[in-house]
């Protein structure tokens, strides 16, 4: 049936243009992501597209329509009545809180508030930018090559010898010559091989320094390790416990104390008992009204920051801008309280981004 390919047009669409909209059902979007830098695992990530959902069925969806005419041609079935038999199988299928999914498109689900949500499929959706994987950054050690200098070999000294005639005196002028040639050769042989063996003690100052240097990097790693899980855990553990109230209570103006001047001062008379109040122990409110917030997603383009704002105030949160350097971070606001900062946690993470973290 035409209305069971309805999801796979909308996919198709979404290459071609930013934004589907489906009338009664909702907008589907494409967002693009560029490929960045991950300082945190030092790797380069791929680009991605993020599917994104916003029920706002009150547009109509003539482009949608005019797409499935286009490419499947004349049909027996209208693409307007393909289109409004999908839309109900959505409705029916989540009528009862229960999920739709729909094989290689998404999964649909109606919230507790009654809003229709949509979780896509990361295949489906990134199906240009398969089989790319993010690219380590870590440079291997290089290895330069030990130099090792040669001795050059020691000069040979000739022996004047007397001949009996020329000829015999040229013929061991030549065989000293090679003779000393060949001596040369060997007594260059082993001074090499020597120094050979000499190259590794020769070089442990090298060594040594690298492996100081290596040590002295992994003491630091250490340290800002350590530092930063003690950071972290102080914060958790301020969202966790329950401050007291220090703010200073003014009384009513009819308990105000009278002044010094007006305040009789009476001496204790003897054998008088003196009653002592204990002061009573202040009671710490339960401070439910602190407010957390949960970061989505970090742009550095602000139309990527205004769509992201947009979307997630169509899903009826409130959203909250923070400004960095390079980068703007995009979070949703939610109470303190562990179990339902991990429900909102869960819920965005589902949603909209499965990298979204606590701020």
């Amino acid at each position: 049936m035409l209305s069971d390919r309805i999801p796979y047009y909308i996919l198709d669409l979404l290459q071609l243009t930013p934004s589907v909209q489906v009338e009664g059902l909702g907008r589907f979007e494409a967002i693009f992501h560029s490929a960045k830098m991950d300082e945190r695992q030092s790797a380069l990530v791929p680009p991605h597209v993020e599917g994104a959902f916003s029920a706002d069925d009150t547009a109509p969806g003539e482009l949608l329509e005019s797409f499935i005419r286009y490419t499947s041609g004349e049909q027996s079935e209208s693409p307007k009545k393909a289109i409004a038999d999908f839309v109900k199988s959505v409705k029916k299928g989540t009528a009862e809180g229960e999920p739709f999914a729909i094989e290689t498109f998404g999964t649909f689900v109606k919230s507790s508030s009654g809003h229709l949500r949509f979780t896509p499929d990361w295949d489906a959706f990134n199906i240009a930018f398969n089989g790319l994987e993010s690219v380590e950054l870590k440079p291997e050690s290089s290895k330069s090559p030990v130099m090792v200098p040669l001795t050059p070999p020691e000069p040979y000294v000739r022996k004047s010898i007397e001949f009996a005639d020329e000829e015999t005196k040229q013929e061991a002028d030549d065989g000293a010559a090679a003779a000393a040639s060949i001596a040369a050769v060997e007594q260059s042989k082993v001074e090499f091989e020597k120094n050979l063996n000499r190259a590794d003690p020769s070089n442990s100052k090298i060594w040594w320094l690298l492996l100081m240097t290596a040590i002295v990097l992994i003491a630091i790693l250490c340290v800002y390790l350590t530092w930063d899980i003690m950071h972290n855990r102080s914060r958790l553990n301020e969202l966790r416990q329950a401050y007291a109230d220090t703010t200073e209570i003014a009384p009513p103006a009819s308990e105000q104390p009278e002044s010094p001047e007006e305040v009789p001062v009476q001496e204790p008379q003897e054998n008088q008992e003196v009653n002592v109040q204990e002061p009573e122990t202040p009671v710490v409110p339960d401070d439910n009204t602190s407010k957390c917030y949960i970061i989505v997603e970090a742009f550095g383009d602000p139309a990527n920051v205004a769509r992201m704002v947009a979307r997630l105030e169509g899903m009826q949160y409130t959203v909250r801008q923070f400004s960095g350097r390079t980068l703007t971070k995009v979070g949703v606001e939610s109470g303190c309280g562990q179990e339902e900062l991990q429900r909102r946690l869960n819920e965005l993470r589902s949603t909209v981004n499965p990298e979204s973290w606590i701020y």
